[in-house]
């Protein structure tokens, strides 16, 4: 299997040449923006220490329902790929529950997370881009919709392939399958795993 994990500032000062030597993460992805005004504060050293130990790192954008889509995604793409750091990876956007403040029609929902996604998916092209979310958020949120698969599908820790899919996605690309600890980083970190029969080439940008 190949194994990765996702981190934020939650994770403290991450020793990567202790996270290389383990051999537990092939890659990883680290959050670069939080809505349209929160900056993690230690996106730019993960990325740029991930890249001189020879990990392959992704971006991601945990996207705000309330919060203009525009500025959004400039503060990602400003983040990101004007400053150099969009990764090796294909950028990945965060969408849950707590996404959301209250339940709005599903047209808009559709039209505002796309209004994200479409301008990140240019940035990063010609690939998609990943999308992570899980069973509930697409019910409830965006009534099952297929709306969005041109992008490649996340499975939240909450899910299991084998109880089937959602949204129209006959498959993923990175399951969130549980926590872990690995050498260099403070407490346990979400774990994923790229799907079987597909190899870091397969999400790489």
């Amino acid at each position: 299997m190949i194994r990765g994990f996702d981190g934020s500032v939650f994770q403290n000062v991450i020793d990567w040449a202790a996270v290389k030597a383990s051999g537990l993460a092939q890659f990883a992805y680290a959050r670069a923006s939080y809505g349209a005004d929160y900056v993690d504060p230690d996106f730019a050293r993960n990325h740029d220490v991930a890249r001189e130990r020879d990990i392959p790192i992704g971006s991601y954008h945990f996207w705000l329902y309330d919060q203009s889509p525009q500025s959004q995604f400039a503060k990602f793409l400003e983040l990101t790929a004007k400053a150099g750091r969009l990764g090796t990876l294909l950028p990945m956007v965060d969408v849950e529950e707590g996404s959301f403040t209250a339940v709005p029609a599903v047209a808009d929902v559709i039209s505002a997370l796309r209004a994200v996604i479409d301008p990140i998916k240019a940035a990063a092209g010609p690939k998609p881009i990943l999308l992570y979310t899980n069973y509930d958020t697409w019910q409830r949120f965006f009534a099952n919709t297929s709306a969005f698969n041109d992008c490649l599908l996340w499975l939240a820790q909450t899910e299991d392939p084998a109880d089937g899919l959602y949204g129209g996605w006959s498959k993923f690309a990175i399951w969130q399958d549980g926590t872990t600890e690995i050498p260099g980083i403070t407490g346990a970190v979400d774990y994923d795993t790229l799907a079987p029969g597909l190899t870091l080439a397969d999400i790489a940008r």
